[in-house]
């Protein structure tokens, strides 16, 4: 039984806790976020205070946020665009001169020579004595907010791209003699028409590897063994060398206002001539002649037979697409595609007098090509590659083309006197009368809807065509190409005609309008340039309806 007094003090202190206000759940959730929000500041700012401190200890190692004494804000600028276009010329564009493109090197000599590295590592010593933290990688920091200026920056990222490029090439000095080496076994190995352009490889991959290595006597000593390595090729080649001008000026595109003079034959029956220097164009004037001349290291035959004319055209200031190439096919006959077999050269006027005379208006379709292509572009000036050769090319040259407003109004003009030209050299094709052989064809009639007709003629059989499997060893029509004139609207043109006759029939059945060869067709990258025709063939003169004469 507990003490009356214990029960009396327990009583008292239970109705004193009555009386002081107990917090609600509600209040003491609150108490507890707002205790949270205040750690939750806390640590934040301890955490803002501990990144501010590595950001600025970082930034501040191997950089300084002042400018270095001697540096101003227009010699760092001088210094980036410096060193970015020495960077472009060498780290930029470099390739390991002993791997499959080693040949790639030796284009690149114009801009090795532009490097000048020689003068450039003159400049980088003198340099590095100035401003030693423009050699170290982040010398000024490692972006181009924490450098003292942005400028400064880049400059010394250009110039650390330039440093590590360095060591690459002393890394691969000792592999570069056997680099050249390389074309020189290459040229002594062949008979092709490549020979000459290995021994000329190897002489300007030597030139561009003594650009950097200008002390290296291997290399010295490697160009001297190419150079004569060439000189023998070119002795084994003299007899296909036209002139001392084709001599240096091998696998080059040259262009000239005047065609070549004192064509002849040389001692061993090859074909020589020289040029008018004096007549060299760069810069080309459509309507006006330009003899684009193609001085080969090989003749057509090893080239691949005659080479076609291949151009690229960039508008002066837009960038240059190397996929964008045309091409348009030259044409001869049988016998004089075996003149020119042995021809280390080819000659081709762009823009020939628009009365010239040639054996077959075929002849005439490359220029009225390449003069309709220009004249679907749009005034201007612009950059013309142009190259001999399609698969294996042969030479290259670039020049410039003014296709000004009024050079191609000009242009328009010549085209359509040259086309009257054309128009006027078509005649019936084959040899002899082309004597008409309408009699032959038991549905001449049906001919009538192209127009009058004037003429037909036949070319022989010209296949087979064979029933279907198990009967495909027997004919079911001998088929037979010809060509039909036929007038309408008072003009005359001359159609390709295709015939098929029955193995029992004695007489032709016209079957269709034949193809014009595909291989007539300029080839461009947006859809090509066709023959122009009449209506379905090519538009001729009446009076030559009773003319014949091959076609190429």
């Amino acid at each position: 039984m507990r003490h009356p007094k214990y029960i009396l003090v327990l009583t008292l202190i239970f109705s004193m806790g009555l009386l002081v206000s107990t917090p609600s759940q509600a209040q003491f959730g609150g108490l507890k976020k707002g205790l949270k929000n205040k750690l939750k500041r806390k640590k934040k700012k301890k955490t803002s205070t501990r990144t501010s401190s590595r950001s600025s200890s970082r930034s501040s190692r191997g950089s300084s946020a002042t400018m270095p004494k001697g540096m101003t804000a227009e010699l760092a600028k001088e210094y980036k665009a410096f060193y970015k276009a020495k960077y472009e010329l060498s780290a930029n564009n470099w390739y390991h001169p002993t791997n499959a493109s080693s040949k790639f090197m030796a284009e690149k000599l114009p801009m090795l020579k532009k490097l000048n590295y020689p003068a450039l590592k003159k400049r980088m010593d003198e340099d590095r004595k100035k401003f030693p933290k423009m050699f170290n990688k982040y010398g000024y920091g490692n972006s181009a907010s924490s450098a003292p200026t942005p400028d400064l920056y880049w400059a010394n990222h250009y110039v650390t791209k330039i440093v590590a490029w360095e060591k690459q090439v002393a890394n691969e000095e000792k592999h570069m003699p056997g680099a050249v080496q390389h074309w020189i076994t290459q040229c002594e190995n062949t008979k092709g028409p490549n020979k000459i352009q290995y021994a000329q490889d190897a002489i300007a991959l030597a030139d561009a590897l003594l650009t950097i290595k200008p002390q290296n006597e291997l290399l010295k000593e490697y160009k001297q063994e190419a150079q004569k390595t060439l000189d023998k090729s070119l002795t084994n080649f003299r007899e296909y060398i036209t002139s001392d001008f084709h001599k240096t000026h091998l696998k080059q595109v040259v262009i000239f206002s005047k065609g070549p003079k004192n064509m002849g034959k040389n001692s061993m029956g090859k074909p020589k001539f020289d040029v008018d220097e004096s007549s060299i164009i760069n810069t080309i004037i459509p309507g006006k002649p330009a003899h684009v001349i193609g001085f080969f290291a090989a003749t057509n035959k090893q080239g691949g037979g005659v080479p076609s004319f291949v151009f690229n055209m960039t508008k002066v200031g837009e960038k240059y697409n190397k996929h964008a190439k045309n091409t348009q096919t030259m044409y001869f006959r049988a016998k004089d595609r075996g003149k020119l077999k042995d021809q280390a050269f080819y000659i081709f006027n762009l823009f020939p007098d628009t009365k010239i005379q040639y054996k077959s208006h075929i002849e005439y379709i490359p220029h009225l090509n390449f003069t309709k292509y220009l004249l679907r572009q749009v005034p201007g000036k612009y950059n013309i590659e142009i190259t001999w050769g399609r698969n294996n090319p042969m030479a290259k040259g670039t020049f410039t083309l003014d296709l000004s407003i009024e050079n191609r109004k000009k242009l328009k003009e010549y085209y359509n006197q040259l086309m009257a030209t054309k128009i006027a050299a078509v005649t019936m094709p084959g040899s002899g009368n082309c004597v008409d052989q309408a009699h032959k064809v038991v549905n001449k009639d049906h001919l009538n809807k192209y127009g009058k007709r004037l003429k037909l003629v036949f070319h022989g059989p010209g296949g087979k065509i064979m029933k279907p499997w198990p009967n495909n060893h027997q004919v079911e029509w001998y088929t037979a190409q010809g060509y039909g004139a036929f007038e309408k609207d008072g003009k005359v043109e001359i159609i390709h005609l295709e015939f098929r006759r029955a193995p029992t029939a004695t007489r032709w059945k016209w079957h269709s309008i034949g193809k014009t060869g595909g291989h007539l067709n300029m080839q461009t990258t947006n859809g090509g340039i066709k023959p122009e025709m009449l209506n379905f063939g090519y538009e001729m003169k009446k009076a030559n309806v009773n003319k014949c004469a091959p076609w190429l």
